[in-house]
């Protein structure tokens, strides 16, 4: 058993955890304002939690097997959740933040076809062998990230609390860096614990805004 990656392995799990809570508080608090936005994020949150898994449990069982059991496709399976789970909780927060300014909206169903759009055309190239499927689904996990992120800074502009758009804000640029550091260092064990602890910051981050968040909305 190699205990070092069992310990990254089960560190991996916290960032699972803290997202998942995060996005139940804000499915809770969409559902509140429009029953189809809290739809759309709490399935965003099925997704995105079962992408935030895959690694970690991958991670688990290499560790446990001493490298025999390893199911690469565990660690594939990441934005194949990541893409679409980040496209409907935009939708989502999007809905429910316009109608809590006050404005009677029903939720786009365009939505719904670009995550299949983007599924099936990620799906196509990987069938035609191409590696450009991981790109359409990275892209698309990225800017569906920002925009959500977008969302939740300007939710909290609209209630004048800049804290709590900064807690956000922190929350998205920790995110590109990590993007940054794993594209440009060296993947020693030293960084990966680097990396997993800040991504554990980031989103214990996007907790502590979420529940800000639900807090000015309750009060308003």
């Amino acid at each position: 058993m190699d205990t070092s990656l069992l310990l990254l392995a089960l560190e991996d799990f916290l960032p699972a955890v803290l997202a998942g809570t995060a996005l139940f508080v804000l499915a809770r608090v969409c559902k509140r304002l429009n029953s189809t936005a809290g739809k759309y994020v709490t399935a965003s949150l099925v997704l995105l939690v079962l992408g935030g898994l895959s690694k970690p449990i991958y991670k688990t069982l290499l560790a446990l097997s001493d490298g025999a059991v390893d199911l690469a496709v565990l660690d594939d399976l990441l934005f194949w959740f990541l893409a679409p789970g980040f496209i409907l909780l935009t939708a989502g927060l999007r809905t429910a933040l316009r109608v809590d300014r006050g404005a009677r909206v029903r939720i786009e169903r365009g939505w719904l076809a670009v995550v299949v759009g983007v599924v099936l055309l990620a799906g196509v190239l990987l069938a035609a062998g191409s590696e450009a499927w991981f790109v359409v689904l990275l892209a698309t996990a990225t800017l569906a990230n920002v925009a959500a992120v977008v969302v939740l800074v300007r939710w909290a502009i609209v209630y004048r609390d800049v804290f709590t758009a900064v807690v956000f804000a922190s929350s998205l640029a920790i995110v590109f860096g990590l993007a940054w550091a794993a594209a440009s260092l060296e993947q020693t064990t030293a960084i990966q614990w680097g990396e997993q602890l800040f991504s554990t910051a980031s989103q214990g981050l996007l907790l502590w805004g979420s529940l800000r968040l639900s807090g000015l909305v309750d009060h308003a």
